[in-house]
């Protein structure tokens, strides 16, 4: 009976496996028995089948001696985990009062305080366990493991020792050590199987941990075969280490810019450019303490000078996040790099530009933001704040810049140059009195890791390579890839289709892969979440060696480069390449990063000689690239499938009317359609050889010779300039300049009759759509899946390309010009036609198979809490 009381009263077991350790043993059952609450204690030997007689004698003697505190298993070796896992589920079944658990290793002990000390802090604390430093004896040296603790430092290194005092809940969740993992980090794994459950740990200061080293150590042989050993962790943790999930931690924990607004003289840290934090920080003691204590204390990465007022404009032209990430990646070769921002040659309100250039420049004076390393900073504060002083004045020395112009309204609004304000805050930090402070060494513990290259863990995963900056915008995101942005039909297929996705709740985001410009509106910027410009001149689309059924592959051989645009990328969960050809490079290395992959086709391009040619056979040559293939017809996919690609990735995407006119509106149109004496003819697009530039002048040459009643409007770029071409004088006396706003593109539609659209070749024109919607009578050549549009002699007319295409257009208008009944009633049954077309619906099928593909992907396992939420802020 005496023996049951003071075993009733017992809290923590403290688990010893054994093998070939019979010497060494006695000293950690010693440190045991010296625990100022040894009578809290149960100590439980787990001899783990070693060899040597002495362990069995050591082990029976103790038990022996101290049956009420010391239990003594035996079991055939299985390795240390599985000698854990025997003493911990034993426990678990005989002593329910056990509330602690602790795994002290043979050759380890303990200072006398140690478990008395730790079983209060947790309970204080209310964590599931408490970790030590690790204070090494035999070698003898010192790691600091302090400091908050970290979801994604333990992303890249086991911050958490087996001598850690945990909780029972922990295994009563169903958390054991690994024991098909024998060559080390069991230790590891196991702190990051409770992570995934939701358990949290916290460091203990001075815990009183001591850890034998000896020039050979387990430890020591698991770092021999580190790389397969972290592979095979992260194939069991997949969800744990997704790129994905890192950079979720690293915004949560880890801001990466510590952001001076010199206009408003405060400092914010941020990783999200567009989501900045009401509090000041104070960057100059944070900065020394990050120094000072790099194992325990952080700073954001990167210094980033600028102002609130040239933020405002950045961040709504959804420019911000890019030229964050364009500056920092120039940081990768210089100390400091710059950003200028030009505003002037403001266009008119319907033509907004933006265009950026790299370059180098001597001064740093015109820049309207910079940045700057924590380590090129340090450098330059402790030793050469003279060198701050001539970059700022113009010493000659290289600054990386990129050159920003903004053709906006908004570009007035952009704030004063800020290169003196990134003096002021480098002489701020020398003449801290925290920088001779630093010069001294603190702690006799080595620094594990310091935190300010915490974003460092998510390069790892991109070949070192810069990342997109983190944003805390929960939910999914979609990239857009676009060659280039000049209102063409792919564009605006573009823009629905993240129009779309955006209504559904996604985060939309536009690459620009061969261009550094883009005429962007404020409909584009309402859109989309972030425009981003690839900048890469070595990708040389249509210009390779090879080709794939006569298309020329691009020939984008630097490899360094396409993995930087696989890291600008990866962190999308889908990717949709709408006709950038270089960008086929790109998809494989997506999709094996679970990146949901679409090409999104439009048309197959025809030669001069009729050949046709172009994304369609680049898609067809990279097919097993993508998940799935959203063409914009049910032609095109139809064409797809029997040129071989398979049917289970095709998915029509029909292409819908750009935007919806109010009833009010249709029903002025239909009522006006035909009332004039003269017939309103109207041709919209761009001016090139694709749109039949020689059919649609002899149509108008031929209705002018039979002098029909009949208007002409060509509205379309101006870039028709080959004077050769008798197109030229023909269509030039009724050019009117492009129509790209959605009022004005209604009221063009409003006044006309009639469409001519005498393609070469064509998809689904986007402009068909858009001018059957308020009534307009198209003519257009059958070629694409223009049928798809037009039912003939019914909503419109279809031309034989094979035959006499003007004379069959003629035909038709004088037609359409005597007989204004046919006119109204062909009128009213193409607004009919366009009634139930809508991106919505087109874009239905595509969405379910994206989303059901992700459901798919990689999860937390079943029944666990995983949680990424961090329980405390970043130290600083």
């Amino acid at each position: 009976m005496p023996a049951e009381k003071t075993r009733s009263a017992k809290r923590i077991a403290v688990i010893t496996p054994i093998f070939r350790h019979s010497g060494l043993v006695i000293e950690a059952i010693e440190s045991i028995r010296s625990q100022s609450a040894v009578d809290e204690i149960v100590h439980v030997l787990v001899n783990d089948g070693c060899p040597f007689a002495s362990t069995h004698e050591t082990c029976a003697t103790y038990a022996t001696a101290y049956p009420e505190a010391i239990l003594y298993l035996r079991k055939k070796n299985g390795g240390l985990s599985s000698a854990r896992n025997f003493g911990i589920r034993h426990i678990l079944a005989t002593l329910p009062e056990i509330e602690l658990f602790y795994f002290l290793d043979a050759d380890n002990r303990l200072h006398p305080q140690t478990l008395e000390r730790a079983s209060a802090f947790l309970r204080k604390e209310g964590v599931d366990w408490v970790y030590p430093d690790v204070d090494m004896f035999g070698l003898r040296e010192g790691w600091d493991y302090g400091g908050d603790f970290s979801g994604l430092l333990m992303r890249n290194m086991n911050l958490c020792e087996a001598g850690s005092l945990l909780h029972r809940r922990v295994f009563e969740a169903g958390v054991f050590f690994d024991e098909t993992m024998r060559q080390g980090y069991e230790d590891w794994d196991f702190f990051i199987s409770a992570l995934e459950h939701g358990f949290r740990g916290k460091h203990l200061e001075n815990f009183g941990f001591l850890y034998r080293k000896r020039p050979e150590s387990m430890l020591a042989d698991s770092t021999k075969v580190d790389a397969i050993i972290r592979q095979s962790m992260q194939r069991k943790h997949r969800a744990f280490f997704a790129d994905k999930a890192i950079r979720a931690q690293e915004q949560r924990e880890f801001p990466r810019y510590a952001i001076y607004l010199a206009d408003e003289a405060r400092t914010v840290y941020a990783s999200d450019p567009y989501d900045l934090p009401e509090e000041n920080a104070d960057f100059v003691t944070d900065f020394w303490a990050a120094v000072i204590e790099p194992g325990r204390c952080s700073v954001p990465p990167f210094l980033v000078v600028t102002t609130a007022a040239t933020l405002r404009v950045l961040q709504k032209q959804k420019l911000a996040g890019f030229l964050f990430w364009a500056v920092e990646e120039k940081l990768s070769h210089a100390p400091v790099a710059a950003a200028r921002i030009d505003g002037n040659g403001i266009l008119g309100h319907e033509e907004e530009k933006y265009a950026v250039c790299s370059e180098s420049v001597e001064t740093a004076q015109n820049a309207h933001l910079v940045m700057m390393s924590f380590d090129a900073l340090l450098g330059t504060v402790q030793t050469k704040i003279e060198w701050l002083q001539g970059l700022v004045m113009g010493s000659g020395a290289e600054i990386p810049q990129l050159s920003t112009s903004l053709q906006t309204k908004d570009a007035r609004a952009i704030g004063r140059t800020i290169a003196f304000d990134l003096l002021l805050i480098g002489e701020q930090l020398a003449a801290s009195p925290y920088r001779e402070t630093a010069r001294t060494d603190w702690d006799w513990r080595k620094t594990l890791f310091r935190r300010v290259d915490a974003y460092r863990i998510d390069r790892k995963g991109w070949g070192g390579m810069a990342t997109f900056p983190p944003s805390r915008r929960h939910g999914r995101n979609i990239g857009f890839l676009l060659p280039l942005v000049e209102f063409g039909g792919v564009e605006k297929v573009v823009l629905n289709m993240a129009r779309t996705m955006k209504a559904e709740g996604w985060g939309v985001h536009l690459y620009i892969t061969e261009r550094t410009s883009g005429r962007l509106t404020g409909e584009w910027q309402a859109v989309f979440d972030n425009i981003i410009f690839l900048i890469d001149p070595t990708q040389a689309p249509w210009s390779g060696p090879e080709s794939y059924f006569g298309t020329p592959l691009s020939a984008w051989n630097d490899h360094a480069q396409r993995e930087r645009a696989v890291a600008l990328m990866g962190w999308q969960d889908v990717v949709v390449n709408a006709h950038a050809a270089s960008a086929n490079w790109l998809m494989g290395a997506l999709r094996q990063r679970k990146v949901v992959t679409v090409a999104s086709l439009h048309l197959t391009d025809l030669t001069t000689t009729g050949r046709p040619v172009g994304h369609t056979f680049l898609t067809l040559a990279f097919e097993h690239a993508y998940d799935h293939i959203a063409t914009c017809s049910q032609g095109l996919a139809d064409w797809c499938r029997g040129m071989g690609m398979p049917a289970e990735k095709l998915v029509p995407v029909v292409n819908a009317p750009t935007f919806t006119p109010a009833p009010d509106v249709i029903e002025a149109a239909l009522a006006a359609r035909g009332r004039g004496e003269r017939l309103r003819v109207l041709f919209l697009g761009r001016l090139d050889p694709q749109k039949g530039l020689d059919a649609l002048a002899e149509i108008v040459s031929r209705t002018r010779a039979m002098n029909l009643p009949i208007d002409w409007t060509i509205v379309g770029k101006a870039v028709v300039s080959d004077s050769r071409n008798p197109a030229v004088d023909t269509l030039m006396p009724y050019l009117r300049p492009p129509v790209f706003d959605r009022e004005a593109l209604m009221a063009l539609y409003r006044d006309h009759d009639v469409l001519v659209l005498p393609s070469q070749y064509e998809g689904l024109p986007l402009v068909l759509l858009e001018a059957m919607q308020l009534g307009v009578v198209a003519l257009g050549n059958d070629v694409g899946a223009v049928r798809e549009a037009i039912r003939d002699g019914e909503t419109g007319f279809l031309l034989d390309p094979a035959g006499d295409v003007p004379a069959q257009a003629v035909a038709h208008l004088r037609r359409l010009a005597r007989d204004r009944t046919l006119l109204r009633d062909m009128s009213a049954a193409a607004v009919a036609a366009m009634q139930d077309r809508s991106w919505a619906q087109a874009m239905a099928p595509l969405i379910q198979r994206i989303e059901a593909q992700l459901s798919d992907s990689i999860e937390p396992k079943s029944g666990t809490r995983f949680s990424e939420k961090s329980d405390a802020k970043t130290k600083t």
